[in-house]
């Protein structure tokens, strides 16, 4: 409430107000590609978790190829 009084009565306050807010939205877009981006995968609790996701849909996916090739020879 106070900061909108002085938005609305100064001008300095209002331009200090949008740079604070600005600074706030890079720092989180930069938070953001660093936790998605960045090529340190192993100490990015992100990044690792998309990796090890992607590591283990391949191992299902071998799995279910080498059990699917073993009932075949089987039977």
């Amino acid at each position: 409430m106070v900061i909108a009084y002085f938005v609305a009565t100064d001008e300095s306050v209002a331009e200090y107000f949008n740079l604070i807010m600005l600074g706030a939205w890079v720092q989180i877009r930069k938070y953001y590609y660093m936790a998605t981006l960045h090529p340190f995968w192993i100490m990015n609790p992100m990044a690792r978790w998309l990796m090890m996701r992607k590591y283990r849909r391949m191992a299902e996916e071998m799995l279910k190829s080498i059990k699917s090739k073993e009932t075949e020879t089987n039977d």
